[in-house]
């Protein structure tokens, strides 16, 4: 079973930089995700951190209010980077051969 304390991602919001102007940084949202209870050998497992990391992504790239469509595709981009972003630092930690 391999148990893996918390893992911390961070979820750039896409589009963000593009609004600020060129002298700020753009701002960095995160959220923690913690899988120390989570068996990632089970499907179960994987299924139980995917759901946590993809509710993760909603919530950082979550902009609010969207009234474009350019809002929204920021949104999508960044929730998908997120999620993308998530599990492949879950795939670097977990030893090969368990499968993710």
């Amino acid at each position: 079973m391999i148990r893996i304390a918390t893992l911390l991602f961070a979820l750039l919001l896409a589009g963000e930089a593009a609004a600020l102007p060129d002298r700020e940084e753009p701002r960095v949202q995160s959220e923690r995700v913690t899988i120390s209870d989570v068996d990632l050998n089970s499907s179960e497992g994987q299924s139980v951190v995917r759901h946590r990391i993809e509710h993760a992504a909603g919530d950082v790239c979550d902009i609010g209010g969207m009234a474009s469509m350019e809002d929204f595709e920021a949104a999508s981009q960044c929730y998908r980077r997120s999620v993308r972003n998530a599990l492949q630092q879950i795939n670097r930690l977990a030893p090969a051969g368990t499968g993710r």
